[in-house]
């Protein structure tokens, strides 16, 4: 399952991603990385909704860290970045 974006959780091998799971959930909750922007949102919705919170994130980190085509956000950032979309 293709993920929208991934957040590498620090000292953890594991990331946390946004998937048709969230964007194309029909009632169920869930806890994805995107805290609830995405979820039940479709498809072109959430690629629209995520790249405002990436263009967003970059605008107040500049000189952000990509690794393998993933952008390195720290999960505590999630909430605030929802406010500024």
């Amino acid at each position: 399952m293709a993920s929208l974006f991934s957040v590498a959780v620090e000292g953890k091998k594991s990331r946390r991603s946004c998937t048709a799971a969230c964007y194309n959930a029909k009632n169920t909750p869930c806890a994805c990385v995107c805290n609830g922007l995405n979820h039940q949102k479709g498809l072109q919705v959430a690629v629209n909704t995520t790249r405002q919170l990436m263009d967003v994130y970059t605008r107040i980190h500049q000189g952000v860290k990509f690794s393998n085509s993933v952008l390195q956000v720290s999960m505590d950032e999630i909430p605030n970045l929802k406010e500024e979309i």
